[in-house]
């Protein structure tokens, strides 16, 4: 296959490529150097904070195109990049709409929510567009958390829209491809386009995106060096540049890049109720391990998880996921659907969960470890620490 350089709009800017034909782009083969760029840059065998894009206030690492290339959850960083580019093709095709994109953990309900918000011919101003099927009692507890989001941003009101009244809308069944399905959404809806893809279609869709950022950014100060048709990209793949990575101004190097306090990761800026509910989905999918972890993040996660009623909502969620306690009597749930306590172990003298008489698990959504009528060894957190006192 020849080498040649992409068709220029008017202002010099990439407006085609060899593999972005008519029909579905994602299916088109690549160029083999853009094949061999985006090898590099999801090799996992490469440093994660090797810079690939830097322009203006989008920055990606290679860690950040790991998340999108690769069957993982979607980070969000790389996620609004790529609705950068969504804004930019509705823009060409001069469609006026106006979206916001949201996508719940995994864990979630059909591991997907997205509400962009439409201002379409057909749909009323001011739509929701939610790809679940339908209004569940899970379904509806995320619709009221997002309501409060939407109409901060946008005051007035709104209509629903559920993925069974768009005839044709590819669902997600299994997965962690959340994002991705989002990022087709907002792609096809904002510029009037098909609904070409599948669920069978991901994996290529991923790739498709990650060749889309690294040919459509630059790296500034060091060009377009993951762009196929440059000559930085030739010397890459010989190995004659230097990586550029991400490090703390203490760590200066000639190869640094200077980054804006717009990179800030945007989840903190959510009201308190939804950062809540986030946290409380990433407890049930993880269990009592995410506490520590995330207590770690920011004094924010650990301010907001710390509290006596986050960590009540998260067990009595964990125990609505492991028995149907409609069917129990009232004395029964008196007895066991109930509070944990922390208590300190006699034998090691370190606080431990004490969940006896009652439910016993690590609070990860739907595993139960054992049910539990007294306390066989009081006072101590395992039947060793018992024996050795």
């Amino acid at each position: 296959m020849l080498r040649a350089e992409p068709k220029l709009d008017s202002e010099g800017s990439v407006a085609d490529h060899q593999y972005a034909l008519s029909g579905a782009k994602y299916a088109k083969d690549l160029h083999p150097i853009q094949d061999k760029l985006l090898s590099y840059v999801l090799d996992h065998n490469r440093p994660g904070a090797e810079v690939i894009v830097k322009e203006g206030d989008v920055c990606l690492t290679r860690e950040d195109f790991w998340s999108l290339g690769l069957p993982q959850c979607m980070e969000s960083n790389i996620g609004n990049t790529c609705l950068k580019m969504v804004q930019e093709a509705k823009d060409m095709a001069k469609i006026y709409t106006s979206w916001i994109c949201m996508w719940f953990l995994p864990g979630s309900p059909k591991q997907l929510t997205c509400w962009p918000v439409f201002q379409l011919t057909n749909w009323p101003p001011r739509t929701w567009f939610s790809s679940l099927p339908g209004v569940g009692s899970k379904e509806r507890q995320i619709t009221i958390c997002f309501a409060d989001l939407a109409h901060r941003i946008a005051p007035g009101q709104w209509t629903v829209k559920f993925g069974r009244d768009v005839k044709g809308l590819p669902h997600q069944t299994t997965g962690n491809d959340c994002g991705v399905f989002i990022l087709m959404y907002a792609l096809n809806f904002s510029t009037d386009a098909p609904l070409w893809f599948t669920e069978r279609d991901i994996a290529q869709i991923r790739k498709w995106w990650c060749i889309m950022l690294m040919e459509r950014y630059q790296i500034e100060g060091h060009g377009q060096r993951f762009s196929y048709w440059t000559n930085e990209a030739e010397e890459l793949l010989k190995g004659a540049l230097e990586p550029v990575y991400r490090v703390s101004k203490k760590q200066k190097t000639e190869h640094e890049v200077q980054f804006q306090k717009s990179d800030m990761c945007f989840i903190l800026e959510l009201p308190n109720c939804l950062l809540s509910d986030l946290l409380m989905e990433v407890v049930l999918q993880e269990g009592d391990k995410a506490y520590s972890s995330l207590t770690l993040v920011c004094t924010t996660f650990r301010d907001t998880m710390s509290t006596v009623s986050f960590r009540r909502g998260a067990h009595f969620r964990w125990l609505e996921s492991v028995a149907t306690w409609s069917l129990f009597s009232a004395s029964y749930k008196q007895d066991f659907n109930v509070m944990y306590t922390i208590d300190t172990c006699r034998g090691c003298l370190e606080p431990y969960k004490n969940c006896k008489p009652g439910y016993v698990g690590k609070g990860k959504r739907g595993e139960l470890q054992g049910i539990y009528s007294d306390d066989q060894h009081p006072g101590y957190c395992s039947p060793f620490c018992n024996q050795i006192s």
